[in-house]
């Protein structure tokens, strides 16, 4: 199979969600993102399954394309380096750990929310590439456009109080990690 292939198929799964989201009322509407699957506070650990689903939902065109977008330049090189199944490690742990973090923090600070999206996984991958510069996979040049991205993001998240900040940190911070304990391991 050519690489990259398991990153389209993220993205077609995240798509059709997507669709099928807009289909049964919109993809904004929380009722709608709830039903399928994205977490909220206070949910109970019968529940926990939408750890995983949370990461397939979006609120809007904009947030399934920006993510789309990210995996579509982010995933192969990621697949490549660290291969496959390093791959959907470092992807499903960083979505995960977003996920776990988001309800650490709200449980925590006794607060309200919603979250949804394929970020916190994408923000994995981000921590994946600084594992890869530092065993050199990454040209200077390459590792330059990786850290401008991650410092974008970044202050265009904590700027605008709609992004979970919290799942991108924690996706962050466990694709470094995951990828870590790949590239030492091997």
């Amino acid at each position: 199979m050519r690489s990259g292939y398991l990153t389209y198929i993220l993205m077609a799964v995240n798509v059709v969600v997507f669709l099928m989201e807009t289909a049964a009322g919109g993809s904004e509407k929380t009722s709608v993102a709830r039903c399928f699957g994205a977490l909220y506070s206070g949910m109970p650990a019968r529940e926990s399954w939408r750890y995983l689903t949370s990461m397939f939902v979006h609120f809007g065109g904009v947030h399934l394309i920006c993510n789309i977008w990210a995996l579509y330049c982010l995933g192969p090189g990621i697949e490549t380096i660290f291969g496959e199944k390093g791959f959907l490690l470092i992807y499903f742990v960083s979505g995960l750990a977003g996920g776990l973090l988001t309800q650490l923090l709200w449980k925590m600070r006794n607060r309200r929310g919603i979250s949804a999206g394929a970020s916190g996984a994408v923000f994995g991958l981000l921590g994946a590439y600084l594992v890869a510069a530092m065993y050199g996979f990454l040209t200077r040049a390459g590792l330059q456009n990786i850290l401008l991205c991650i410092v974008i993001n970044l202050v265009y998240g904590f700027l605008n109080r709609r992004i979970n900040m919290t799942a991108h940190v924690g996706g962050f911070i466990s694709g470094f990690l995951t990828a870590l304990a790949i590239a030492l391991l091997v």
